[in-house]
């Protein structure tokens, strides 16, 4: 069940209870997004009798079925929580189903409630996760200063470093403004495929 519980009034109030047909047997917490939202996960019951992601509107005592787990494409028995990234989009993973049957890491747009697998699961990149939740680790990348002057049409080198944990073949590109300093169409002049700091 969904409940809420005033502890100075010690008072219970029942506002969901969860079914076979729209989700149930709920093992992770409940998420309140930037919206107010609660948002959370079934392992069982929906469509597919493989979990659902849900929305539950506490305000107005509303619950809506998001995604309906299907084990193949968006996997199947989620124990995690979700979580909303810095970008506004909810993310999540199952513990099967996927093309491994290893479980998938998904995202949601909560505004246009689309799904969107990430990836599957299964071997290097570890396989059938379990409770716990996701977080987000911020990027940043450092480029260095020019110490130096150089002429028209000279190599010169721009050094990084980076902060965060970066997927491999990331491309790397040094930009360069127009003459009013605007980036809206630069010219790039430099460029490396790399996971790690280094130089341009």
């Amino acid at each position: 069940v969904i409940f809420s519980y005033t502890y100075p009034t010690n008072t219970y109030l029942l506002k969901r209870s969860f079914d076979q047909s729209t989700g149930d047997l709920p093992q992770g917490s409940l998420f309140k997004a930037s919206s107010g939202m609660l948002y959370g996960t079934t392992l069982a019951g929906g469509t597919n009798t493989h979990g659902v992601l849900f929305k539950f509107d506490a305000i107005n005592n509303t619950y809506d079925t998001l995604v309906n787990f299907n084990g193949p494409y968006s996997g199947n028995e989620v124990y995690g929580d979700v979580m909303q990234a810095s970008n506004g989009n909810l993310y999540g993973y199952t513990q099967t189903g996927g093309t491994n049957n290893a479980g998938v890491l998904f995202e949601v747009n909560p505004t246009t409630e689309v799904f969107a697998k990430k990836f599957d699961f299964g071997g290097a990149n570890g396989r059938r996760p379990v409770f716990g939740s996701l977080i987000e680790i911020p990027l940043t990348i450092i480029p260095s200063g020019l110490s130096n002057v150089y002429c028209a049409g000279a190599a010169f080198p721009i050094s990084y470093s980076l902060t965060g944990a970066y997927e491999t073949n990331n491309n790397f590109n040094v930009e360069l403004s127009d003459a009013t300093g605007a980036f809206g169409s630069p010219t790039i002049i430099g460029s490396v495929v790399n996971n790690q700091e280094g130089t341009i």
